[in-house]
């Protein structure tokens, strides 16, 4: 598994992105775990993580 943060300034605020990349062991049954779990589970985490962050920082938008 990979994971990156990418900043860019917006005016007075700036913008995180989170990069994550990632390739589940065994073969086909990493891929159909990949599939019906984990990419779910890990856009649900990243997003709730972010909203974190951003109530953390202060800022209460959505995150993006």
């Amino acid at each position: 598994m990979r994971h990156r943060h990418e900043f860019e300034e917006r005016g007075e605020s700036t913008l995180m992105r989170d990069i994550v990349c990632w390739k589940s062991p065994l073969g086909i049954l990493g891929v159909i775990a990949d599939i019906l779990f984990l990419k779910r589970y890990m856009t649900k985490f990243i997003t709730e993580r972010g909203l974190a962050l951003k109530q953390a920082a202060g800022d209460k938008t959505e995150a993006e």
